[in-house]
């Protein structure tokens, strides 16, 4: 949770610097990522970026996953994505989907209740390592076993990372620690609404 914490401050930092608007999920299509722009701009380290995933990347990290992050130079490994499921109107919270739909924090309903990052599953995938791909969004609940091909199981009782819940990076960057059913309102674990969309109601 401390790292989801200490992530949520550079979500916030992002926002000051950029007149209100959430960090994005991406900045274009196969650009930037919410990760790099962190890495890159907010957490001090050396230039080169082999030299700098090497010092600070432990912190998209959970301490509880038990999956290695991967040697493998110039990959950032995350037991984190970025919220980018679609709200009932068709919203995002921050996405570029084949064109910039780029949001300010006041233009959200309670930023309390709204995921930001969310953790990706703890049982290792087939190479026992974190996610290496630059992709690092996540739509569900039931969307995070993505992450485990082939794997079928009750999301509830097994895609859980700490005794039965999930901890959570909300917009106004405090941490809960729920259960998945708990966060998706009158949606479900593959259509969540609730606290994974943007618009009021949900």
């Amino acid at each position: 949770a401390e790292n989801l914490r200490q992530l949520g401050l550079y979500c916030h930092m992002y926002t000051v610097d950029y007149n209100d608007f959430v960090l994005p999920f991406s900045l274009d299509n196969g650009g930037s990522n919410w990760a790099s722009i962190i890495l890159v701009s907010y957490l001090k380290g050396p230039n080169n970026w082999d030299l700098r995933l090497a010092a600070m990347g432990k912190l998209f990290h959970c301490d509880s996953d038990p999956r290695q992050m991967t040697s493998t130079p110039g990959v950032l490994s995350r037991s984190y994505g970025y919220n980018t499921a679609r709200s009932a109107s068709g919203r995002y919270l921050s996405y570029y989907d084949g064109g910039p739909y780029f949001s300010k924090i006041t233009s959200h309903r309670d930023a309390s209740k709204i995921i930001q990052l969310a953790e990706l599953p703890s049982r290792p995938a087939a190479n026992g390592y974190v996610s290496q791909t630059g992709y690092s969004g996540v739509t569900s609940p039931w969307g995070q076993q993505n992450y485990l091909p082939g794997i079928a199981y009750d999301m509830v009782t097994e895609l859980t990372t700490h005794q039965g819940t999930w901890n959570y990076l909300c917009l106004d960057g405090h941490v809960p620690v729920l259960l998945p059913r708990a966060t998706v309102g009158c949606g479900t674990l593959k259509d969540p609404l609730g606290m994974w969309t943007p618009d009021s109601g949900d």
